[in-house]
């Protein structure tokens, strides 16, 4: 049935357009030229495992013989770690790569060699890895974006959190405080040198750069202009555990900021060059690599367009007792959750100030599990290393914030003992949702369909023990889903009768792009970049799609 709608792929044109792409002159935009820099990406799901050389064949029947310059890679998506095997839902997934591609200057839509590849039985998907150009925390406050004053107290997110409180609790047997011993895997731009991170409990056998091919030490290069947002990782990881303690008024030494988990064991893994440019593919990798290396929480300060490679990693992590935290997102059109915090399988998190007031710069929506603090917190700035301070905004350091309360949860009442008492087919990622939901603060006229089930409570999260009834598998469905996409008003109507004629078989083919077409739409970045609305934007629709909403 695929085939009905694509049978006239012109791959000769595909390839003409990735050789213009690939003669367009740089820019004196950092953002394009880092996205000219990774060229064209896709992700390939096949139904069993098959070597690249077959795959290669196979791309070379579906996108013609051109498929064999040397301008085209192969690779398996989830590389073989050291003592560890690739389980067979992880090994099935490849990265197909078409280096130094402008995909601003690209006459072309990439889904459509997708939808091309796809008619082979043996393809179960095909996406294209696209940087998703948004989702920056940069220069954001509240109330639309006008100013609000900074609080004075730089621990005013912790005391909202009761993490002060919580800390002074003395822990049940074999227990242990401030998150000690609990392993962050923190997915951002790297680390950098700063008072407030220098003195953290790091693991040097589990960092890792994916951004610069799996080597290196994690460490962001603090470059490219202000709108790649350099040194978010360092800001996002003083959140969480910079080694201050609290006073009555304000944070201590060492440094100046206080993360709610200082003594747990940090974890950085660099897979975002800047988190406005977000690959999900490389997201996918660091999530398996903090799988294989024994890390207990994962943190992701970053979103962006959905992938099966980037869930199937999520669920994987889970069903190995990790706990999943995501941004809900910021500044992003009808407000809708970026994934992964979309996925079921993740806690998503937005933001709220200190007045205890959501953001009103931050997603919501149902898909939304709870907030924790996000407007005006004190940060680290790497900027201004090695010392200098100063405050964010954005459901980025809500996110950390959320990963931090979840540590100092995992270490308090012994990770181990409560893995030990799980019930088959229990997950400790729903043990902590469950957990951390009942708990929250719920404030006066708080819109639970909207932010979740309140603000992060830390003293009655370590105060109340763990429920044991909680369901079985991943958490409960989340918006968005098939039917449930938040589609622009141009789209909706034909996606309705498109959905329920006699093509609606093919939706979960075509998920993957009006989800992409959902995020991009009307979004604030795209003022900047154009190039990303003109290839990826309303009037570049797919062939195969448009074709689906006129025959579905």
């Amino acid at each position: 049935m695929l085939g009905d709608l694509i049978s006239d792929f012109d791959a000769g044109r595909f390839w003409a357009a990735i050789a213009q792409a690939r003669r367009s002159d740089r820019t004196d935009d950092p953002v394009r030229t880092y996205v000219h820099e990774r060229g064209l990406r896709f992700l390939v799901q096949t139904r069993q495992g098959m070597s690249l050389d077959r795959l290669r064949g196979l791309i070379r029947e579906a996108w013609g013989a051109q498929a064999e310059r040397d301008v085209l890679e192969v690779e398996s998506l989830f590389q073989p770690v050291p003592d560890t095997q690739t389980p067979e839902h992880l090994a099935v997934f490849s990265l197909v790569s078409i280096r130094d591609v402008d995909l601003g200057a690209m006459d072309f839509n990439p889904y459509d060699a997708c939808y091309a590849l796809m008619r082979h039985p043996d393809i179960a998907s095909v996406e294209p890895d696209l940087p998703f150009l948004g989702n920056s925390d940069r220069g954001l406050t509240g109330r639309k974006g006008k100013a609000q004053p900074s609080p004075i107290d730089k621990a005013w997110a912790l005391r909202q959190m009761r993490v002060d409180m919580a800390w002074q609790r003395v822990p049940p047997n074999g227990g242990r405080s401030q998150g000690a011993g609990i392993k962050v895997a923190h997915l951002d731009t790297g680390w950098t040198d700063h008072e407030d991170l220098d003195q953290v409990n790091f693991s040097t056998s589990g960092i890792a750069d994916f951004i610069g091919g799996g080597n290196g030490d994690g460490r962001d290069p603090m470059t490219g202009a202000p709108l790649l947002n350099p040194g978010h990782g360092t800001r996002t990881g003083s959140v969480i555990m910079s080694r201050g303690g609290i006073s009555p008024h304000d944070t201590t030494t060492p440094g100046q900021i206080t993360g709610v988990a200082p003594e747990s064991i940090y974890v950085p893994k660099r897979c975002i060059r800047s988190v406005v440019v977000v690959y999900g593919g490389d997201i996918a990798r660091a999530i398996w690599h903090a799988t294989t290396t024994d890390c207990h929480v994962v943190s992701m300060s970053l979103g962006g367009f959905p992938s099966r490679a980037l869930r199937t990693a999520i669920q994987d992590a889970v069903a190995n007792h990790l706990i999943v935290v995501a941004a809900a997102g910021n500044k992003v059109p009808r407000r809708m959750v970026v994934w992964p915090a979309a996925y079921p399988e993740c806690l998503a998190v937005a933001a709220n100030n200190a007045q205890l007031e959501p953001w009103d710069l931050s997603s919501r929506g149902r898909a939304v599990d709870l907030c924790a603090p996000g407007v005006n917190v004190w940060v680290a700035e790497p900027i201004n290393a090695p010392a200098g301070i100063n405050t964010g905004s954005g459901t980025s350091y809500a996110t950390a914030h959320t990963a931090g309360v979840a540590a100092l949860w995992l270490a308090f009442f012994d990770r181990s003992a409560m893995l030990k008492s799980l019930r088959p087919g229990v997950f400790m990622q729903e043990v902590f949702r469950e957990h951390v939901r009942r708990t929250a603060q719920v404030p006066h006229g708080w819109m639970s369909s909207r932010y979740g089930a309140g603000i992060v409570d830390t003293d009655a999260l370590l105060t109340s023990r763990p429920a044991a009834s909680v369901r079985l598998g991943f958490g409960p469905p989340k918006h968005p889903s098939l039917l449930g996409c938040p589609l622009p008003s141009w789209l909706s109507r034909r996606f309705m009768m498109a959905a329920s004629g006699r093509y609606s078989s093919l939706l979960p083919v075509f998920e993957n792009e009006l989800n992409s077409i959902a995020l991009l739409d009307g979004h604030p970045m795209l003022g900047d970049h154009a190039d990303a609305k003109s290839t990826f934007g309303p009037s570049s629709l797919s062939q195969a799609l448009k074709r689906w909403l006129r025959v579905g």
